[in-house]
């Protein structure tokens, strides 16, 4: 799977003072981001930028396009940086919102009092921001910033916490650890997963639907990152099951069932189908972003596996969103 990458737009700025700055600045982000691909297994790592490469001014006058076709730059660099995959923008512009982002799984992050865009979206998808070398605050593997988030009955909770970052290839030495384990599972896409379910969450069943279902996430969605995280997090609970009922503290992350009204309307709509044909009815799910998705499962206790009998980019109808 893929690595993505998220400049860290605060750091744009300020441009280094002339050019030979500039290009140092450069050959910092550049050698960070080598030791990223000697960090990643077989990853590929994915940079995204909030506009486009080209435009982003490294120095005065001197934006990355200048610089791609500076002679006095070695050709490795500006091949090296024209290798990167750094075509998709996946983090809006300020004051935009993203609409595929629900509410309730949005995370806003702060830094002092500015929004950090690529922060909040490393963190949607479990992604590394990185910044330029433009001010001593970013010479740190960590960043403490303010989240804001929506609780359950929509009000702003505000919490404060560290996230990783990189700007110096010694803040990816920090990070190795994560690194490797993050991008130690290799899948192509959803089908590739699919193939491999059995040997990477042996302790799962996934219901005959999934496999349509996963077909729909291609290569390079941010979002199967997550889903891998959340079955291998469900394989990790389910590998030592004894038939215990399933509870809101099961998976380490926010596990809730559907309300009972939800059940009694959309109960058919709920019900899938494990690869023997028996038909079950799933309430008990985790969520995914940065869709609004959700992967319903339930535990079976006669076989001590678990059963995964849904996942849905945009969830499933209940009463509060029948669509």
């Amino acid at each position: 799977m893929n690595l993505f990458l998220f400049l860290n737009e605060l750091s744009e700025t300020p441009p280094a003072p002339d050019l030979r700055q500039a290009r140092a600045r450069m050959d910092r982000f550049i050698d960070m981001l080598r030791r990223v691909q000697q960090s990643v297994n077989s990853a590929r790592p994915i940079l995204r930028f909030q506009r486009r490469i080209d435009d982003v001014e490294i120095g005065p006058s001197y934006p990355v396009a200048r610089w791609l076709n500076d002679g006095e730059v070695s050709r490795e660099q500006r091949q090296f940086v024209l290798s990167l995959d750094t075509r998709a923008q996946l983090f809006p512009k300020e004051g935009e919102s993203s609409a595929t982002v629900n509410p309730e799984d949005r995370i806003d992050c702060f830094y002092g009092d500015r929004e950090a865009l690529a922060l909040s979206a490393a963190r949607l998808v479990d992604g590394l921001p990185v910044s330029f070398f433009s001010d001593p605050c970013w010479d740190t593997a960590w960043l403490t910033v303010t989240m804001h988030s929506l609780d359950a009955n929509a009000n702003i909770v505000v919490a404060a916490d560290a996230v990783r970052h990189a700007s110096a290839s010694e803040h990816i030495d920090v990070h190795a650890k994560w690194l490797q384990e993050l991008t130690r599972i290799a899948v192509r896409d959803g089908r590739d997963l699919w193939d491999k379910r059995k040997e990477l969450f042996p302790a799962l069943e996934l219901c005959t639907e999934v496999r349509g279902q996963l077909a729909g996430f291609k290569s390079g969605d941010p979002a199967l990152r997550q889903i891998v995280k959340r079955l291998m997090q469900m394989q990790a609970f389910f590998v030592n099951w004894q038939g215990a009922p399933i509870g809101p503290d099961s998976l380490p992350t926010k596990c809730t069932p559907e309300s009972g009204e939800t059940m009694k309307k959309y109960a058919n709509e709920h019900t899938f189908t494990r690869p023997g044909g028996q038909r079950v009815t799933f309430s008990w799910h985790v969520r995914f972003t940065p869709d609004p998705g959700r992967i319903f499962f339930d535990g079976d206790a006669a076989t001590r596996k678990g059963l995964v009998g849904c996942i849905a980019r945009d969830g499933l109808p209940t009463i509060k969103s029948p669509t």
